[in-house]
């Protein structure tokens, strides 16, 4: 059985810019956040196709088929969307696991 996964502060709204993507660790995990407006996703760091760091790739606005910002892996290319982890275009196959961010006041925190 897993255990109970807590909201736990990833950073401070000012660190995570507009647009773009920002590294941190949270809860043990290297991820990926990106805050549009008030909203904010979290997705793991490493593309899944040759293990690059998303956090230095490109954003892709609206590339999920809602509306959802994607992240374009600087090495290869691929954009992975970040409502779902999905990517949307080859190489890569596999998702990127993503997570429940949410903003309180001047923090960003993730559910992991």
């Amino acid at each position: 059985m897993r255990g109970v996964a807590e909201w736990t502060r990833a950073c401070g709204t000012g660190e995570a810019a507009e647009g773009s993507p920002t590294a941190v660790t949270c809860a043990g995990r290297r991820m990926v956040i990106l805050r549009e407006g008030d909203r904010v996703y979290a997705a793991d760091a490493a593309c899944t196709h040759a293990d690059a760091d998303l956090s230095g790739g490109f954003v892709a606005p609206g590339a999920g088929p809602g509306g959802e910002p994607g992240i374009r892996c600087p090495l290869h290319l691929s954009v992975f969307e970040l409502g779902r982890g999905v990517p949307l275009n080859p190489p890569a196959e596999r998702p990127v696991a993503v997570y429940p961010a949410k903003i309180d006041g001047d923090s960003v925190y993730v559910e992991a």
